[in-house]
C-alpha cells in the first residue's frame, strides 16, 4: 500500500480461522481503534506483534483508550460502526422454504474516505459474495463497488438479490380481453408479498410490496399482462387473493380477465415459453426451429394467433399440445405429433379453429422445423409440470424473424 506521504506498507493476508475470524483494527502508532475487547495475554501478544515488519512505527506502543468509541471519545474523530444480525437483510423465497442473508457495511472499508485533516484518503474496495443452493446445484454470485450506487447495507443487498435474479426465470400473468372498471382495485401476492392493482385513468398501477418489483399493462387486445421485473429465484407464482372477507377481488379479476369462474390463469415462467412474432403478412413463411438435446420424451404445447384454449377464445382455440419421443437422434416422431395435433384441432372436444394450411412441421435429424404462414404469431411453451421425462431440453430459434434463441427446460 502507498501512502500519500510516499511510504509504502507490506500487506499480509490470510485465510480465515475456522470457525470464524475476529478482525482488530489499529493506527500504525498501536491504538486500538476497534474490535473485542482484549486480556492482559491478548494485548501482550498484540504489543509483540507491533513491529514495523508488521507495518507499524517504530516504537509502537499499545493504547486502548479509543476501542470502540466514536465523535470526541474516539480517535481524531472517527466513526466507529458495530454491526450486527439487525442489519439489513436479503430474503431469497425457494420452493422448500425461505433463506435469509444479512450484509454488514463499515464505513472507512467499504467506502471512499477521506482523513480528517483532508491530506490522505482510502479509495473503496468492496466484494460481496453469497452462495445458494437451490435445490441441488449450488450458485455464487458476486458484487462489487461498481454494482453500488450507495454503500450500504441496503443497497449491498439489493444488487445481491438482483444478482441472483438475473440468471432465473420471469413470473408472469396474463389473461382474456379485460373490461375493467374505473377504481377497480385487484390484490396479488407475489414472493410472500402483497400488492394492489389498481386501474387509474385506464392503466393498472401497482403498489405496495416491494417498489418495482411487479410491472403490469394492457396490450393492443385489451389483455392485462402482470409481469415480475426481474426473474424470481424460487419461482413464486403471481397470486390473486380469494377471500371470503373480499369477495369482491374476485370480480375484478373475472373483469380483469384474471379468472374464469373460481380458476384463475397460471403463472408462467419465462423458461417454460418462447414467444414469437409473426411476419405480419399472410403467405409470408415464418421459419422455427426446435432443437431436442437427446433422445427422451418430450411435452409440448404451441399457441397460434395468441388464441389459447381457455377463457373468451376456448371454442375458437388455436392451442395443440403433443407428447412424443425422439428416438436413435431422430425428432421424426414429433414432427409428425405436431402434425396430427394441427390436423385435429378443428374436431377437438369442445371446439377449435382449423388450422389447415396455418402451420407444418419438418424433422431432420434432432432438429424439427416449424412453419407458420398465416402472418401470425405463434408461442412454444412446456405442455404440463415437465418439458420431459428424462433431462432433455428444447433450443427454440426463431429463424426469420432473428430473434434469440431459448432454451426450454
Amino acid at each position: 500500500i502507498t501512502t500519500s506521504t510516499g511510504g509504502i506498507i507490506a500487506g499480509v493476508t490470510s485465510d480465515k480461522i475456522a470457525p470464524a475470524s475476529s478482525v482488530q483494527i489499529f493506527t500504525v502508532e498501536g491504538r486500538h481503534i476497534a474490535g473485542t475487547t482484549p486480556d492482559d495475554a491478548t494485548i501482550t501478544s498484540y504489543q509483540s506483534a507491533m513491529t514495523a515488519a508488521n507495518g507499524f512505527n517504530v516504537g509502537a506502543s499499545y493504547v486502548g483508550d479509543y476501542l470502540n468509541k466514536s465523535g470526541d471519545d474516539g480517535y481524531l474523530g472517527m466513526q466507529v460502526k458495530t454491526r450486527d444480525e439487525s442489519d439489513m437483510v436479503t430474503k431469497v423465497l425457494t420452493k422448500t422454504g425461505e433463506v435469509q442473508v444479512k450484509f454488514g457495511v463499515i464505513d472507512g472499508v467499504d467506502t471512499n474516505e477521506e482523513s480528517i485533516n483532508g491530506l490522505s484518503s482510502v479509495a473503496q474496495v468492496t466484494d460481496y459474495q453469497m452462495s445458494v443452493q437451490i435445490p441441488s446445484t449450488t450458485w455464487t454470485k458476486s458484487i462489487n463497488a461498481d454494482d453500488l450506487e450507495n454503500p450500504t447495507s441496503g443497497s449491498v443487498a439489493s444488487a445481491m438479490i438482483e444478482k441472483f435474479r438475473e440468471a432465473t426465470p420471469v413470473a408472469s400473468i396474463v389473461g382474456t380481453a379485460a373490461t375493467p372498471v374505473p377504481g377497480d382495485k385487484l390484490s396479488l401476492t407475489f414472493e410472500g408479498k402483497s400488492y394492489t392493482l389498481s386501474i387509474e385513468n385506464s392503466e393498472p398501477i401497482i403498489t405496495g410490496g416491494e417498489p418495482g418489483r411487479l410491472v403490469a399493462f394492457f396490450d393492443s387486445d385489451k389483455r392485462l399482462h402482470v409481469v415480475s421485473a426481474s426473474g424470481s429465484v424460487g419461482r413464486s407464482a403471481i397470486d390473486i387473493v380469494v377471500d371470503n372477507a373480499n369477495t369482491e377481488n374476485v370480480n375484478v379479476a373475472r373483469r380483469l380477465g384474471l379468472m374464469e369462474g373460481l380458476a384463475k390463469v397460471s403463472t408462467r415462467f419465462s423458461d417454460d415459453f418462447h414467444h414469437i412474432e409473426g411476419t405480419g403478412t399472410s403467405g409470408v413463411n415464418n421459419t422455427v426451429t426446435l432443437n431436442f438435446s437427446g433422445d427422451d420424451t418430450y411435452n409440448l404445447g404451441f399457441i397460434f394467433d395468441e388464441k389459447p384454449n381457455s377463457g373468451s377464445t376456448v371454442a375458437t382455440d388455436k392451442e395443440i399440445s403433443i407428447s412424443a419421443a425422439m428416438s436413435g437422434g431422430d425428432a421424426s416422431a414429433i414432427a409428425s405429433a405436431i402434425n396430427n395435433a394441427i390436423a385435429a384441432n378443428a374436431s377437438e372436444a369442445g371446439g377449435g379453429a382449423s388450422l389447415s394450411g396455418i402451420a407444418s412441421a419438418s424433422a431432420n435429424g434432432s432438429v424439427v422445423t416449424l412453419t407458420v404462414t398465416d402472418g401470425k404469431s405463434v408461442e412454444v411453451l412446456r405442455s404440463g409440470s415437465t418439458l420431459s421425462t428424462g433431462s432433455g431440453t428444447v433450443v427454440v430459434t426463431p429463424v426469420t424473424n432473428g430473434a434469440a434463441a431459448k432454451t426450454l427446460t
